[in-house]
């Protein structure tokens, strides 16, 4: 029996299930996703629809200006990435097998990309550089950090499920999102080894930004409205002025965001100020997240397109 199943981060895809057995068996090597199947009569062909995403990663002046691509398109969906502040690039990928991983590259080097942790996702700097945070998923979500080379890994949060890290700027204070209880709410925790302490706002987004003085956090509310609220118990909440997730720009002053009608572009909402664009791509490549170096003179993107066509499967047997 042809079964169409996800792992944990991965896309559907096709796997052979026989009755009685513990697991099923993947059919294909290929990390695009696949979405309804017909079979010929003798079971040996078949027709799906393959949708793959591809995303590459660009890297510029925090102006905005300069883009130039780093990492290649790819299925793998690279995404989330960080730039310290000697210009080497940190992003999560997928495995073929749907696992996550992390790499590192510095652009110019004419080296591949390096795999530094197997398995992991979400990667977030230290504001140093020095250490990077990340999300493992299984068996549980559980948050770790290690240094920049990948070495050193240890467990910051295990507790309770945990996503979307952020290190505070002096890394004493690691903020994460957890959906104990069934809502999205936020949490901080001392690290290493402190309790976990529940700050509320039920119903926000997964991801949290941080101001670069520390002082002040940014994220979305219920109504998936941009939000402003004081740190470190996240107090005050106030509106931010944008509609959409922003990260702190890096002078503090204002938000920078993916509008909802520009997804192809990062604009900047000065506090007190009409929003601006800060990027002019116009092709058809939708941004999936952004963060600004840690010396705050660089900006890097992740962009991604999307593809499907009606492909034959053939060899099933």
């Amino acid at each position: 029996m042809i079964v169409n199943r996800a792992p944990v981060l991965g896309n559907p895809q096709f796997a052979l299930w026989r009755p009685g057995a513990p697991d099923t068996t993947p059919l294909l090597k290929d990390l695009a996703s696949f979405y309804g199947i017909s079979l010929t009569s003798d079971r040996t062909r078949a027709v799906s629809q393959r949708t793959e995403d591809r995303s590459g990663i660009w890297l510029g002046a925090a102006t905005g200006e300069a883009m130039t691509q780093v990492v290649d398109d790819s299925a793998a969906e690279p995404s989330g990435a960080a730039v310290d502040n000697d210009g080497a690039v940190y992003y999560g990928a997928n495995l073929p097998d749907g696992r996550g991983a992390i790499y590192r590259v510095t652009p110019g080097a004419r080296s591949e990309p390096a795999l530094i942790i197997e398995p992991g996702a979400n990667p977030r700097l230290s504001a140093d550089g020095r250490a990077i945070a990340f999300v493992r998923h299984e068996p549980r979500q559980t948050i770790l950090r290690a240094a920049s080379d990948g070495s050193h890994v240890e467990t910051l949060l295990d507790a309770l499920p945990a996503m979307s890290p952020a290190l505070s700027p002096d890394g004493k204070t690691l903020y994460f999102t957890s959906t104990e209880g069934g809502a999205y709410t936020l949490w901080s925790v001392a690290v290493p080894g402190g309790t976990p302490r529940k700050l509320g706002h039920t119903g926000m987004d997964v991801r949290f930004a941080i101001s670069p003085d520390g002082r002040t956090g940014s994220f979305l509310d219920a109504s998936r409205k941009g939000m402003l609220c004081d740190l470190p118990e996240c107090t005050n909440a106030r509106p931010s002025g944008a509609d959409a997730w922003g990260s702190f720009t890096p002078d503090g002053r204002g938000l920078a965001f993916v509008p909802r009608n520009d997804p192809k572009n990062v604009w900047v909402q000065p506090f007190g100020a009409p929003a601006r664009p800060l990027t002019h791509f116009t092709d058809k490549r939708v941004i999936n997240d952004f963060s600004f170096s840690r010396d705050g003179r660089g900006l890097i993107i992740t962009r991604s397109i999307t593809a499907s066509d009606i492909v034959m499967i053939t060899g099933l047997r």
